[in-house]
């Protein structure tokens, strides 16, 4: 950087603009062109002088605050709290708190199964979710999630398996025709990058192509075959979702899962962020691997034409086009012709095991599927926070009683709201309709999903009444928690 840039060490005051004053900088590499070395050095430059260094700029230690943007690559000795590719999540940052299922890691025998009656994956599209916490012990091999045709055992023929190895490697596994015949990838050093975190690991497969997604970012793995390898398109057989466990005292999983969802569609990248950030999409909720051959849609659910038939057509319900394969989101409800038994399928969640409620032995499956899991000895619910969600709907343009009547305990915490609107508004919601005291203030809603920003979590009447400034129809989903 040229010599105008650094000024004369001097005391920093307490109004210092981190990103137009003076900063301290300790061993600065100055590489830009016609400029001078400042290595070994400690000179004073401004932040958004550094980071129009070019081509790189090296720093022993800094903190910045505010937004700032790194043109080239950024490379990060530690640990780096979000970056682009991976998506933070509030949700899962917080996920210490709410309820989960706990394996202890030793215990034979034990699983959490949930038979997926009529739900077979066979060889069409699928994703994968599953949050969980990375265990700190190395040296063993341990299950997290498989698709698999036994409900003992998830090792078999045509199942596939995500778990992490002995030497800490995140795996996707896919069986062929025998157990002899395999392909896998391997996510090296997985354990060691995320040990003791939660993490968000989203598998898609649409066609020949797999994906694995950490914490929201499509991440490169390392493929191993063996035997005759299936390809990543062949067939996998989804009798049981098979969760913690290989098969009797082997591989265990150790610690918590809060999350386990598998869906009948490949999440796309955009998919995968609001995954992990807002939860399952109302459009994918819920999904089934039964055809329907006539009569009416729902609208606002995603559909799939697994099977065109010549003279259907559903363009006017959504549809982009009539042919076998094509997605869309259902507008309306009455193709314009449905007689000549086209197959369509609802796609989205098949069963999503949701482990931060519940209790006892039985895991409730939040689809409509009712494909609950059993809880077998050694893995049992744990609940520092009890959690709970209310649903709501409004649609006036003035302030109207969510529910009716009380909606949250007065002890309860909001973590989240996420609202679907059909049309732009502001909208506030408070404990008491027109009062002073906010839970949100005057959000600028757009027509779709999004999560409100919320400037005091709690509701001391109870009641939670909502502002809008227009009719669109508002369909909220609170997330709150309790004390235990």
């Amino acid at each position: 950087m040229a010599d105008s840039k650094i000024t004369a060490l001097a005391s920093i005051g307490t109004g210092t603009d981190p990103a137009n004053d003076p900063l301290v900088i300790v061993d600065v590499s100055d590489v830009s062109p016609g400029g001078m070395s400042a290595t070994g050095t400690t000179k004073k430059v401004t932040l958004n002088n550094l980071l129009a260094c070019s081509p790189t700029a090296t720093l022993a230690s800094a903190t910045i605050s505010g937004n700032s943007t790194i043109g080239g690559s950024l490379s990060v000795t530690g640990a780096l709290t979000s970056y682009t590719g991976q998506v933070p999540s509030a949700i899962r940052a917080a996920a210490s708190d709410y309820a989960a299922v706990n394996f202890d890691g030793a215990t034979s025998g034990t699983r959490i199964v949930s038979t997926l009656t009529s739900q077979n994956i066979g060889t069409g599209d699928m994703s994968m979710w599953n949050r969980f916490r990375v265990f700190t012990t190395t040296g063993t091999t341990r299950y997290i999630a498989a698709l698999s045709s036994s409900s003992t055992a998830a090792d078999q023929a045509r199942a596939c398996l995500l778990y992490i190895n002995s030497i800490g490697g995140l795996v996707f596994y896919l069986y062929g025709a025998t157990v002899s015949d395999f392909r896998y990838g391997t996510i090296a050093g997985f354990q060691t990058s995320y040990s003791g975190q939660v993490v968000d690991i989203v598998v898609t497969r649409t066609g020949a192509t797999l994906k694995v997604y950490v914490n929201g970012t499509d991440t490169a793995y390392t493929e191993t075959t063996g035997g005759t390898p299936p390809a990543w398109s062949d067939t996998i057989t989804s009798t049981n979702l098979f969760l913690g466990q290989s098969t009797g005292t082997s591989n265990i999983f150790s610690g918590r899962i809060y999350r386990s969802v598998v869906f009948n569609r490949a999440l796309s990248a955009s998919d995968v962020t609001e995954l992990i950030t807002t939860g399952v999409n109302p459009a994918d909720q819920w999904g089934t691997q039964t055809g329907q051959t006539s009569g009416t849609l729902v609208a606002s659910k995603r559909y799939r034409i697994t099977t065109y038939v010549s003279a259907d057509s559903f363009t006017n319900v959504g549809a982009a086009s009539n042919a076998t394969g094509v997605e869309f989101v259902a507008t309306g409800t009455t193709p314009t012709t449905w007689t000549n038994a086209s197959t369509l399928n609802r796609i989205g969640g098949l069963v999503d095991l949701d482990f931060t409620v519940g209790a006892g032995y039985q895991a409730t499956d939040r689809s409509t599927n009712a494909l609950h899991g059993t809880l077998f000895a050694g893995v049992e619910f744990t609940q520092p926070k009890r959690v709970a969600v209310v649903y709501g709907t409004t649609s006036t343009a003035t302030s109207q009683l969510m529910l009716g009547s009380f909606s949250i305990p007065t002890n309860a915490i909001i973590e989240d709201i996420i609202v679907n609107s059909s049309g732009t508004a502001t909208v506030s919601i408070g404990p008491v309709g027109g009062g002073s005291t906010v839970i949100v203030n005057a959000a600028s809603v757009v027509a779709g999903r999004q999560k409100l920003t919320i400037a005091t979590p709690f509701s001391t009447s109870g009641n939670l009444y909502v502002t809008s400034s227009t009719t669109a129809v508002l369909q909220f989903t609170i997330l709150y928690t309790i004390a235990a």
